[in-house]
């Protein structure tokens, strides 16, 4: 491949007047752009990375502090009885801030059994 690309050079550009680079650095160059090509691994590598599905999720971007407020309910394994000997189940619910991954919320309630 470098010798193929010496003599491109020489026939667009006249006889050494574009040096090709050594051997090792040629290499490196042509590995950095298989890479960014997605070139780089066997044929059935490449197959398979191009047969994955794409992520079901995009990451989610928050700038500033409450412009993305993610909630989340969810039933606790705890039962309670209450005073009237009623049986019910704990849900705690939070609210989690996007951009500053803090906790802004927690609430606890009873849920049907």
């Amino acid at each position: 491949m470098r010798r193929e690309t010496q003599w491109w050079l020489d026939a667009r550009h006249g006889e050494q007047s574009v040096e090709v680079p050594a051997m090792s650095t040629f290499n490196k160059l042509l590995d950095a752009v298989e890479e960014s090509l997605g070139l780089q691994g066997t044929v059935a590598q490449r197959r398979a990375r191009a047969a994955r599905p794409a992520p079901p999720f995009k990451p989610t971007l928050a700038l500033r502090p409450g412009e993305i407020v993610m909630m989340d309910s969810s039933p606790l394994d705890v039962l309670v009885v209450l005073d009237d000997g009623v049986v019910g189940r704990l849900e705690l619910t939070t609210a989690v801030d996007v951009a500053m991954r803090g906790l802004w919320g927690c609430c606890g309630r009873l849920g049907p059994r």
